[in-house]
């Protein structure tokens, strides 16, 4: 074998379980993860990035994910907003998690977050990365990173939260209006 796929089926041998589940965690789902993975590792090897070494080489993998991800959520924005030019509108676009009678899970959850929030919260909660650190990491204002936590911990507050603690939303028990 070559070189880079000596070190492929080496990273992959060693940390491809962890890679898939934190490709899951990125995505929402384990069929966009495979997709994910593949690409990130096609775009790795084929742009050389295997060079980094091995301790960084899981690093830099994890970076590209994110950053397909992000990538990936603006373009199917851009999409929402100019596909009624196209075709007819869909009748699921409102297809939300399903959620269970007690509490949704922290998976779902996170589907309903925009991709950078998605990002940010997996990058904060999962691999424990400080503000500067997920700044770096993803090449934003550390602002802007406390932005994309705030309204993802906001927002699974939200989702997460019981009949008991405060209702649907808790904001009427709160006296706070949704805008």
């Amino acid at each position: 074998m070559t070189d880079w796929a000596d070190t492929l089926v080496d990273l992959l041998q060693a940390r491809g379980l962890a890679l898939r589940r934190y490709a899951v965690l990125l995505c929402g789902n384990e069929h966009d993860a495979d997709d994910l993975l593949q690409e990130a590792l096609a775009r790795l090897f084929a742009g050389r990035g295997y060079k980094v070494g091995p301790q960084g080489l899981e690093a830099y993998l994890c970076k590209i994910m994110a950053n397909l991800v992000i990538d990936t959520g603006r373009r199917h924005q851009r999409w929402l907003k100019v596909r009624h030019r196209f075709a007819m509108p869909t009748h699921d676009e409102g297809r939300t998690a399903e959620a269970s009678a007690e509490r949704m899970d922290a998976r779902a959850s996170l589907e309903t977050l925009s991709p950078q929030q998605r990002v940010c919260a997996v990058l904060r909660y999962y691999d424990d990365l400080t503000v500067p650190e997920i700044a770096t990491r993803l090449g934003l204002a550390e602002g802007t990173v406390k932005r994309h936590l705030s309204d993802a911990a906001r927002r699974l507050a939200e989702q997460l939260r019981t009949p008991e603690e405060g209702g649907e939303n808790g904001d009427r028990q709160l006296g706070r209006t949704r805008s």
